[in-house]
């Protein structure tokens, strides 16, 4: 049989809303087709194996893309010393605006590196999606650099104290996902 079915859900989900089976022939998807209905509660859609494919590929790329926007846009609010919080929540008041919130980078085994399959196969025609991946891989840099910054910053304020009075401590999950306990490829 040669098919793949690409599920449409993410970790801590139960039961599955669709399933989109990618086959070379009629009688390895309706195999498939079959198999999933145990598992999909939704539409299971039919098509060829590389359309499958690419469609994963380009939903977790679609994702790395909209992070990607957010954590640039909370490097621009930080060099123009505007509250990045306080501009999403701004600019979210707008009805066809969903901006996310930013982080120190993107986790889990899909987004870090499905887009850059994108990029391998056109190059030339997946500038944006090369670009999201270069700023999100650069966050977790991005982010040690803004700590360092400002320890400097707060030993010069402060001549009397040196970096062994300096107590960093950083607040947040170690999972990529939220409600999940999954650390794989966490940025921090």
């Amino acid at each position: 049989m040669q098919c793949s079915t690409i599920s449409l859900i993410g970790p801590g989900y139960i039961g599955l809303p669709a399933a989109i089976v990618g086959s070379l022939t009629r009688t390895a998807s309706d195999m498939a087709v079959a198999l999933d209905r145990l598992f999909v509660e939704g539409e299971i859609h039919i098509t060829s194996v590389r359309a499958a494919e690419l469609c994963k590929l380009a939903e977790n790329s679609f994702r790395d893309v909209n992070i990607a926007y957010v954590n640039e846009l909370s490097m621009i609010c930080d060099k123009l010393d505007i509250d990045v919080q306080e501009l999403i929540r701004l600019a979210n008041y707008h009805p066809r605006v969903n901006i996310l919130q930013p982080g120190c980078g993107v986790g889990g085994h899909c987004i870090p590196v499905a887009p850059w399959f994108i990029v391998d196969s056109a190059p030339e025609e997946a500038r944006r999606i090369r670009t999201a991946r270069e700023v999100n891989d650069s966050k977790p840099l991005w982010v040690v650099e803004r700590i360092k910054q400002t320890i400097d910053e707060y030993l010069k304020e402060h001549p009397e104290k040196c970096i062994e009075d300096v107590l960093v401590g950083i607040v947040g999950g170690l999972g990529y996902k939220s409600g999940t306990y999954y650390l794989h490829n966490s940025p921090i």
